[in-house]
């Protein structure tokens, strides 16, 4: 189902105005205007719509601490406007105190509970009478005060705000116009890990058609072409091939590749360890997200793509065991635990937070290792509250056997390939990327 993509987009046009991504469950349309100046907003940031400037100025005075004075004694708080919001910081930051912006949601502060302004915006939110900074009492005695507001179950829903946030991009990625041509020599791996996640930008979205497209002729299983010895041919596109067509086996798992770049963890990694990582979780990750819109978005029962596309059908050969791990028990598997979305996008962070890979640094393995924990416990916590104390530990022990078995699956999938290979059956147009992705 390999094929080039449509004239219709650029491939090389990746400066496009940026889509914000929210930031709270129940914010699901990115407000118009900043709640701090007026100006056009970037999305949610520290549980407040506002536009990038306000939510970087924000940012910086909690983690300088820096203390700003007002000139004519705060009477310009509420006139703040996008022209004039540079000309007195401390009635700005007020004004982002007013509106409600979190500085416990900064997560780049390790320790809130010894940041001086947050233990200030604490007191003035709770009513609270602590002795000022100026007084003999250090505001950092009022730490036991925060963990309070900052309880692990609080934490936990920060956790799948978050996911479920970066869920909504990607999938809005997948319906987007972003269609780079997998067979440009240009487009490898390394090309996609340059620069920062293309996850929050907008590139319109492919209109979609309200009936399925199959292309049943074009595709023979893998174990097939390998009993058979049929090679992959030479593509040409055909007219019954859609307008504007992705070539999915690839597209998908560049998709893939810009929500993984979000993650903080992944920065902390080297150039060559961030590229192990993506060969070894990125076809997992791609078919769990495949797997589930199609169980969750599409009600099907096989791999169907935003656009419509339908990966395979039903109805091949028994013996194509890939295919139908990957178009048909993967979905089974998801119905069967009767997996809610945010059960899916804990599941889908764990599986992207492999330690295991055996060309990882030991500070590396505890990075991932640490992040991994963190969305387990969340996904255990979650499963308690929702079905009990009796079902949430059999659900979890069944959500993580599913992860095993996904990484079996992906493992003979890479032994396929590299037998296509040896065998002189993988075709000339089979994309540098892919290759590298799928290759043990």
């Amino acid at each position: 189902l390999e094929m080039t993509e449509s004239d219709e987009v650029d491939d090389k046009s990746w400066h496009l105005n940026p889509l914000p991504i929210t930031s709270s469950a129940n914010r699901l349309v990115c407000p118009n205007t900043c709640a701090v100046c007026g100006d056009k907003a970037a999305g949610y940031h520290y549980d407040i719509g506002s536009c990038s400037g306000c939510k970087t100025f924000f940012r910086r005075t909690i983690q300088t601490e820096r203390r700003f004075v007002c000139r004519h004694n705060g009477q310009c708080k509420e006139s703040i406007n996008k022209e004039d919001r540079v000309r007195c910081r401390a009635c700005r930051f007020e004004r982002c105190v007013d509106v409600g912006m979190n500085p416990l949601a900064i997560t780049s502060i390790p320790v809130p509970e010894s940041n001086t302004i947050i233990c200030d915006i604490l007191r003035k939110k709770r009513g609270l009478e602590f002795p000022s900074a100026s007084e003999s009492e250090s505001p950092r005695d009022v730490k036991v005060f925060i963990p309070a507001l900052q309880t692990m179950e609080s934490l936990i829903d920060r956790t799948i705000e978050e996911l479920s946030f970066l869920e909504i991009a990607h999938q809005r990625l997948r319906r987007s116009k972003l269609n780079p041509n997998p067979h440009d020599p240009s487009v490898k791996l390394d090309w996609c890990l340059i620069g920062p996640s293309r996850l929050g930008f907008d590139y319109g979205e492919v209109p979609v058609s309200n009936d399925l497209l199959t292309f049943p002729a074009r595709h023979i299983p893998i174990e097939i072409r390998i009993r058979d010895r049929i090679p992959y041919p030479t593509w040409a596109r055909t007219a019954d091939a859609p307008t504007y067509y992705k070539p999915w086996l690839t597209i998908d798992l560049l998709y893939t590749i810009e929500w993984i770049k979000t993650f903080g963890f992944f920065n902390e990694l080297s150039y060559s360890e961030r590229r192990n990582l993506v060969r070894s979780v990125a076809r997992k990750v791609t078919l769990l997200t495949a797997a589930f819109f199609s169980y969750d978005a599409r009600k099907s029962d096989v791999t169907v793509m935003p656009d419509g596309v339908v990966m395979t059908r039903r109805d091949i050969p028994q013996e194509a065991l890939q295919d139908r791990d990957y178009n048909f028990c993967l979905i089974d598997k998801i119905r069967l635990l009767d997996m809610d979305k945010t059960e899916y996008v804990l599941v889908k962070a764990i599986v992207a937070c492999d330690p295991t890979h055996e060309d990882l640094s030991s500070s590396s393995r505890q990075i991932l290792q640490k992040q991994r924990d963190r969305y387990s416990k969340s996904l255990m916590s979650y499963l308690l509250a929702k079905r009990g104390l009796e079902e949430g530990p059999a659900s979890y022990l069944e959500m993580t056997a599913l992860i095993t078995w996904l990484s079996k699956v992906i493992k003979r999938g890479k032994e396929n390939c590299l037998l296509l290979s040896a065998l002189g059956l993988k075709g000339p147009d089979i994309p540098v990327v892919l290759e590298e992705i799928l290759s043990p």
